[in-house]
């Protein structure tokens, strides 16, 4: 049976996670929603600091990512990238690869100096834990970079990272 591309959130699963944190349904089942609809490529999230945007996507992610399989949800894997803790565009780059490699099981090179690079690496990653698990063949990666908007050092990477979504593209065939 074919999954529709998009589909609503459980009551349920919004009332676990905003149970936690109060005065913030709406917003929970907002990103919940955006996460469902399978087409989406792009979400940023902004607003004042300290708000609990982070801690709020972290818990949807990891509650969506523990519920796989089921009907109420899209089956992903995650990685957080906290850009704080990165130096420089190639250090962000790297260890975005090194990250997501460490998720999925591949051992990836631990060099990434240019934003094709990091794409390419990306494919080749998705497209090797798809092939060792075929049930995931339906399945998404989700990337966060946290704090992406406070980096340090603006570069012609930013743009290319609200492309990444695009850019990065694993065709299976059914």
């Amino acid at each position: 049976m074919a999954q529709s591309v998009f589909s609503l959130p459980s009551e349920i699963l919004v009332s676990a996670i905003a149970s936690q944190f109060p005065c913030r349904h709406e917003i929970i089942r907002t990103l919940i929603t955006l996460l469902s609809v399978q087409a989406n490529k792009n979400i940023v999230l902004y607003g004042l600091n300290a708000t609990g945007k982070s801690v709020i996507t972290k818990r949807v992610l990891e509650r969506l990512s523990i519920s796989q399989g089921s009907t109420e949800t899209n089956l992903f894997q995650y990685d957080i990238i906290k850009t704080a803790e990165c130096i420089t565009t190639r250090h962000l780059m790297e260890k975005t690869v090194n990250t997501v490699a460490d998720t999925l099981g591949y051992r990836a090179s631990n060099r990434c100096e240019s934003t094709s690079q990091l794409v390419n690496e990306l494919e080749k990653m998705l497209h090797w834990s798809r092939s060792q698990n075929p049930e995931a063949a339906a399945s998404r990666h989700v990337l966060v970079f946290d704090g992406i908007d406070q980096q340090s050092v603006h570069t012609p990477m930013l743009p290319a990272l609200a492309k990444l979504g695009e850019l990065v593209c694993i065709c299976t065939s059914h």
